[in-house]
């Protein structure tokens, strides 16, 4: 804790952090010191203690006793997505903006994000991020590409279509959300990968999108997390993940079935790669009847993989025919962090 921590002149519109915060006490203190040094005043914290076993909570209740910009709430271990919905249920600011407890962002990240959002009157703001280890060594960046990294702007649907190829991270903490976009939103409880789930709804809901290339978020990838360790449960939810943001953004965006249906087939072989990963004493009889599901979905749509992309196809061949092959491929990649980090992010193997 940064006892010479100062609270600036406050802005006009508060910005509403949340940040659900579950056994992390060797993190916690640098994210939220990264949060009361921002150069942007008008902010509260919502530090939502998630049932954690450690002594977050307690260094939680320590910030809240020193600095009145801090709000703490102590629930039930019902993981991130009912933590990060309880949090919207209890902010006061205009704006939103999500961060993990391991992570942090620079003094000047959300100054930068407001007057970006103020400039393009935008309902999302939108930034880049830098990825470090557990020891804070870079290892790799996950910019903004694509048209709103060039224009600097765009609508909902380009957001959405920037999304799907994977010209943007879904990751959820990149964005300055306006409170009503935000609140649109609603992270499925009990389960994995709810960035990706509520993809659909927030692009419809997201009239302007904006781009800041100054502002940084710095995301921590640890070994222990969740999209570091897969199992068959966390794979059937990338899919439902996938699939509730398809049905969403068709529903929204008619025009676009096309398009979203592309996705989903790729997102098909991606979770098939997913399952070759999966250890040898996972892969029981569920574990073979589901990858067998998957394999049969992705056949039946070959004649369309191979009108539309031939290298697409022959990924689609080889993680169905060759899983042993996918797994190595796995493996190997894991000496080189920099590819494997980004590439987790996407829910990617």
């Amino acid at each position: 804790m940064n006892d010479k921590t100062t609270q600036p002149k406050p802005q006009s519109d508060r910005i509403s952090v949340i940040v659900p915060v579950y056994n992390v006490e060797r993190w916690v203190t640098e994210a939220v010191d990264s949060l009361l040094e921002q150069t942007y005043g008008n902010i509260e914290v919502v530090l939502v203690d998630d049932g954690s076993t450690d002594g977050s909570g307690r260094i939680c209740d320590r910030y809240s006793d020193y600095d009145s910009r801090v709000r703490v709430f102590h629930t039930a271990n019902n993981g991130l997505s009912a933590a990060r919905n309880f949090g919207l249920s209890k902010i006061t600011g205009e704006y939103v903006f999500f961060m993990d407890a391991d992570d942090f962002i620079a003094p000047d990240v959300l100054m930068l994000l407001y007057e970006r959002a103020l400039s393009e009157n935008a309902d999302l703001t939108v930034c880049d991020m830098r990825l470090i280890d557990e020891i804070g060594t870079e290892i790799g960046q996950l910019n903004c590409k694509g048209i709103l990294a060039k224009s600097g702007r765009c609508d909902g649907e380009e957001f959405l279509r920037e999304l799907m190829s994977n010209r943007l991270s879904v990751c959820a903490c990149l964005r300055l959300y306006r409170r009503a976009v935000a609140e649109a939103i609603h992270f499925p409880e009990g389960r994995y990968f709810e960035d990706v789930a509520v993809v659909g709804t927030l692009a419809a809901n997201a009239k302007v999108v904006a781009y800041e290339p100054g502002a940084v978020y710095v995301r921590r990838c640890r070994e222990g997390s969740i999209t570091a360790n897969l199992d068959l449960e966390k794979i059937r939810d990338i899919r439902r993940a996938v699939l509730q943001c398809a049905r969403d953004a068709k529903a929204a965006f008619p025009h676009m079935n096309g398009e979203v249906r592309w996705w989903v087939l790729n997102r098909h072989i991606a979770i098939a790669k997913n399952l070759a990963m999966v250890p040898d004493d996972q892969q029981n009889a569920e574990y073979r009847a589901y990858r067998s599901k998957i394999c049969c979905l992705i056949r039946n749509h070959m004649p369309e993989y191979r009108a539309r992309s031939l290298r697409v196809a022959l990924t689609a061949e080889i993680v169905c025919r060759a899983p042993a092959l996918c797994r190595t491929y796995g493996r190997v990649k894991r000496y080189f962090p920099r590819v494997s980090a980004v590439r987790r992010l996407f829910g990617m193997p």
